[in-house]
């Protein structure tokens, strides 16, 4: 017969073999698990198909060929759609002109026709005077893609008296108030949020307190925003019409219409010297004094 112990070593062995067997199973499949996991995670979710290792390395181990190059390019494209676009540049103009007119009416309407055609409007006017001292000042908001070419339209139509125009480049504030407004509608949203929570009155009545603190913020920051921007769309332009001045006469005018001309002869010593006399009394009347002949 055997000996005993060779027989429990042989079961032993035979044990152990079985066993380093099993956890070579099981340790394969937890690997394949693993790897399909993390090439499910580099491939974006795609299954492969084939026992073939070529593809999975083309997809994972080489970053500039397969499918992980498409991944890459659109990676890069997605970036590049997310990137903030550089705000619009916003610039608001307002301006003065005065206009010296012949016939304010015709001017008037004329301008007004201008303003029409580039799309803009009259935001008000105001008229003084009687006949040929009638002026009027008119208000016109411009668009800003027509406001130089409107202007310089403007100054076609009359002889030009004076003209101011000023510039105020305002993106940065418009920027900054949009940035102001999310924040403070990300706050409105969490303060919402506690509101649906709160369970004490006094909660209730707090968070109500700055909620309605907040949107009174974010109103007077979008009024703000909204403002500059129409501004920025439209220019502001003060017209004046008015008509020319009035010629200074260089002739007095008699009562009854006709001009004297002034006497610009030189003086008369003799003549002077027989009125003096007359003044003084030194000859008979109507008559020079003997020594003025």
């Amino acid at each position: 017969m055997d000996d005993p112990r060779k027989v429990t070593i042989g079961i032993v062995a035979v044990g152990l073999a079985a066993l380093v067997g099993l956890m070579l199973l099981v340790g394969a499949g937890q690997t394949t698990t693993i790897l399909s996991k993390v090439g499910a995670s580099i491939s974006g979710g795609e299954a492969v198909t084939s026992g073939d290792q070529q593809p999975a390395a083309g997809n994972g181990g080489d970053p500039g060929g397969g499918s992980g190059g498409g991944g890459a390019t659109g990676q890069g494209g997605q970036a590049a759609a997310a990137a903030p676009k550089p705000p619009t540049l916003l610039i608001v103009r307002t301006g003065s002109l005065t206009l010296e007119v012949t016939s304010l009416a015709s001017t008037v309407s004329a301008a007004a026709a201008l303003v029409n055609d580039a799309a803009g409007f009259v935001a008000g006017s105001k008229e003084s005077g009687a006949a040929a001292d009638a002026s009027a000042t008119v208000d016109y908001r411009i668009p800003a893609t027509a406001w130089e070419r409107t202007l310089t339209a403007l100054r076609g139509l009359a002889t030009v008296r004076g003209q101011e125009i000023k510039s105020d480049e305002v993106t940065g504030t418009v920027v900054d108030l949009g940035a102001r407004i999310a924040n403070l509608r990300a706050t409105e949203a969490a303060l919402q949020a506690i509101m649906a929570r709160a369970v004490r009155i006094q909660d209730v009545l707090d968070v109500q307190t700055q909620l309605t603190d907040t949107r009174g913020q974010i109103e007077q920051l979008s009024a703000q925003k909204s403002e500059l921007e129409d501004r920025a769309a439209y220019g502001s332009l003060t017209v004046t019409f008015r008509p020319p001045p009035a010629p200074r006469p260089d002739r007095a005018a008699s009562d009854d219409g006709r001009h004297l001309v002034r006497d610009r002869r030189a003086p008369d010593p003799a003549r002077a010297g027989r009125r003096a006399a007359r003044r003084l009394g030194g000859g008979p009347a109507g008559r020079p004094p003997p020594d003025a002949e």
